[in-house]
């Protein structure tokens, strides 16, 4: 225990550190004011408290996710939310959010801490070959499919929306279902193909993977598609090696504080492109809208779900309806772009208000529950990996969303099918 305490005070040190002279005075008109030398003395423990209910090993959905919980939407939020500018939140309603989280990260860890499930049977008898077969036969297929209406393009990486603007212009003459498979290609199917590369020691189709990948980001300009294999290869390695939570929250720890370091030895150009990518759009974005989402929502109405489109079509006979993340970007920050937050903010302030939270929470719970039983009969050095990518886009999406556009459902979907992996060569 005190080891776990040790390490989560040092990730929350290390968030405070970077935040303070870093994101804050870097990225502040994002609608964030910087933290004092005394609230960091105060808010490191309330950051840190929550991990110890997590549990210990990562071999699991649920406990990698919890993990996540914690580290990236639990423990921001305690800075961000009462240090929103743009969306003011009374202090009360601030640290009750904050609050919210914790007990939610708690009963997520609790949760993710039983025993090991027994797994769901498949239907059928299936082929593993086969099917990894058709995942390979689909992402090419969208390769495919892209370079028959696109091209791909110079692009720069801290300028991308352009790019992705361009892409999704031209892939729309597709029609819907082509979204779907190129967010499934992007987000499931790839990464799980590359975790079963490194896994049965495939140098030539990891290599081809990442040449997809490339490719895809080249078309799209999404980053999601050019790190792909980067956080896929480093979590197949943390998972190999055996890595805990502890030194996960170290790991973490250490990729927070990277850019003071770029920044003491006078690397600019790799300091913006670094603090952009990780300090700012992993650890600063999704947290800081959380407060946005929930003032939009108390002066405009909670969505009641209508966000969701089944239910918008069962409840609200399809009426227009103009989505949180469109309606926040336009109202706080007078302008046209997807301004994502996670299922706290999304599923759960802007539907409901603060009773959202235990709800997200629950529906959160669930939702890994039937992950882990669905992924129980395959080594955590296939699950894991493969499952990094969406469990991010998780982090920063609708939970609806993210189980349907974002690969969650295709995910379990093909551990539930695939036959037991067999031990590599």
């Amino acid at each position: 225990m005190t080891r776990r305490l040790a390490a989560a005070l040092g990730f929350s040190a290390a968030f405070l550190l970077q935040y303070r002279f870093l994101t804050a005075p870097l990225y502040g008109y994002w609608g964030f004011s910087n933290v004092t030398g005394a609230e960091c003395l105060w808010l490191a423990p309330v950051m840190a408290l929550p991990a110890l209910a997590l549990p210990a090993r990562l071999d699991r959905p649920s406990r990698l996710f919890a993990l996540l919980q914690y580290a990236l939407l639990y423990a921001p939020c305690c800075v961000l939310v009462p240090h929103s500018t743009r969306a003011p939140l009374e202090p009360a309603r601030a640290w009750a959010i904050v609050a919210g989280l914790g007990l939610a990260t708690v009963f997520l860890g609790v949760l993710a801490s039983r025993p090991a499930p027994r797994p769901w049977a498949a239907p059928v008898a299936l082929r593993r070959g086969a099917l990894l077969g058709w995942a390979w036969a689909l992402a090419l297929a969208c390769l495919g499919l892209a370079l028959a209406v696109s091209r791909p393009q110079a692009v720069d990486l801290m300028h991308t929306a352009l790019a992705r603007a361009a892409y999704s212009a031209a892939t729309a003459r597709l029609g819907p279902w082509f979204r779907y498979l190129d967010a499934w290609v992007g987000l499931a199917l790839v990464p799980l193909l590359l975790a079963e590369s490194l896994r049965r020691r495939s140098v030539a189709a990891a290599a081809l993977l990442g040449v997809l990948c490339v490719g895809m980001f080249l078309l799209s300009g999404r980053k999601t598609e050019l790190f792909c294999p980067l956080a896929v290869g480093l979590a197949f390695v943390a998972v190999r090696s055996g890595v805990d939570l502890d030194g996960a929250l170290v790991a973490l720890a250490a990729a927070l504080m990277l850019p003071l370091g770029l920044k003491a030895a006078g690397w600019s150009r790799a300091l913006g492109f670094y603090a952009n990518v990780v300090d700012f759009r992993v650890f600063a974005v999704p947290q800081v809208l959380v407060a946005q989402y929930d003032a939009y929502a108390a002066t405009h109405g909670w969505t009641l779900f209508r966000h969701v489109g089944l239910v918008n079509r069962l409840f609200f006979r399809g009426a227009p309806f103009t989505q949180p993340y469109a309606a926040v970007a336009a109202f706080y920050y007078h302008a046209r772009f997807t301004a994502d937050a996670m299922p706290y903010a999304t599923d759960g302030l802007a539907a409901l208000g603060l009773a959202g939270l235990p709800l997200v929470a629950l529906l959160l719970g669930a939702t890994f529950l039937g992950l882990d039983k669905a992924a129980a009969r395959h080594p955590a050095e296939l699950v894991l990996p493969a499952m990094l990518p969406f469990l991010f886009s998780l982090c920063n999406n609708s939970l609806f969303t993210s189980l349907l556009t974002g690969g969650g459902l295709v995910l379990a979907l093909a551990f539930w099918l695939l036959p037991a992996a067999e031990p590599p060569a």
